[in-house]
């Protein structure tokens, strides 16, 4: 898959370990890849068509796929980077 290339280039690329990347993702690809190298996963499920708010089917999903931390959308950026303790 597209999403799980683009992962490992990354990790590869970059030198990662898991411990030192997280992952905003909509789909369960990316929450699994990032857990089973031991990063932070979080799922965004918000809306397909309204483009914010929650998806609770998408959520469901994103829980299902092992994701750490569940958001709506970016609208509380802030609060979800002070939540991770990441610096922006």
């Amino acid at each position: 898959e597209a999403k799980r290339d683009v992962l490992e280039r990354i990790f590869r690329e970059h030198r990662l370990g898991g411990h030192e990347i997280v992952t905003f993702g909509d789909g369960p690809v990316e929450i699994r890849e990032t857990r089973k190298r031991g990063g932070v996963s979080v799922g965004v499920a918000s809306s397909e068509l309204r483009r914010y708010g929650l998806c609770p089917a998408k959520r469901a999903r994103l829980i299902r796929a092992g994701a750490d931390l569940v958001v709506p959308d970016f609208s509380q950026l802030r609060s979800i980077l002070d939540v991770l303790q990441v610096q922006s």
